[in-house]
């Protein structure tokens, strides 16, 4: 697409400005039209290079939160089938009266892993989503400084048989373009910055649930000992 706006540009200057029409000066200014468009449209193609990065991270921060998200569930499911261990070993060692009346089958268990698990997801869908609609926006951002060599090409088409104005819009659109890489790198560590924090805080959800589901599962073996020694 960047090489399809350059030929455009000129392509433009051909059909305007006839080579055959050409005075010295009118060669020298055509000469700096084409330079400038040439420039132009390298300094957007570096721009777009930067815009593939930022949505390459986007991309890396959708699939790291889904490997966050596999991982905490094998965590969990460890802990649990732990739990579950525990309280197996404390049914072997009591007798049956005491421990229907202590241990409502593993019920317990299936509604802390059902609560926690609510609890995770629900928490790294928030943090996702916060940080991926901001980063959206900046891409979305970087993307309209790529459309530069488009709008130069319809004004362009304005100036007629103008070589002056082709000149001048076309010295114009260089300065404007100048300062389109580096606001696309401000754009591109704001994203850097918030997929960082989007994964800081997605591996946090993960954690802090992992931590709830070793505690939980602790005050359930608790209050199981407790409920025991209270029966005999």
């Amino acid at each position: 697409m960047a090489i399809l706006h350059v030929l455009c540009f000129l392509l433009l200057l051909n059909y305007v400005i006839p080579e055959g029409d050409f005075t010295p000066e009118e060669n020298l200014i055509a000469d700096k039209v084409v330079s400038s468009l040439h420039l132009l449209q390298s300094v957007i193609d570096t721009a777009n290079t930067t815009l593939l990065s930022m949505k390459s991270i986007q991309s890396n921060l959708i699939i790291s939160t889904q490997t966050v998200i596999e991982k905490n569930e094998k965590d969990i499911s460890l802990q649990i089938s732990a739990l579950r261990k525990n309280v197996s070993s404390l049914r072997s060692k009591r007798s049956k009266t005491i421990l229907d009346r202590c241990i409502d089958d593993e019920q317990p268990i299936d509604i802390l892993v059902e609560a926690i698990s609510d609890e995770i997801k629900q928490c790294i869908t928030v943090a996702l989503a916060e940080n991926v609609n901001i980063i959206s926006n900046c891409i979305v951002e970087a993307q309209t400084f790529m459309d530069l060599p488009t709008k130069v090409a319809a004004d362009l088409q304005t100036c007629g048989g103008s070589k002056q104005c082709l000149l001048a819009l076309s010295i114009d659109a260089v300065n404007e373009s100048m300062e389109i890489p580096s606001k696309v790198l401000v754009l591109t560590a704001r994203v850097q910055q918030l997929a960082y924090h989007a994964l800081s805080n997605i591996n946090g959800c993960a954690v802090n649930g992992l931590i709830n589901v070793v505690k939980q599962g602790i005050a359930v073996v608790e209050d199981i000992v407790a409920c025991i020694k209270m029966n005999y």
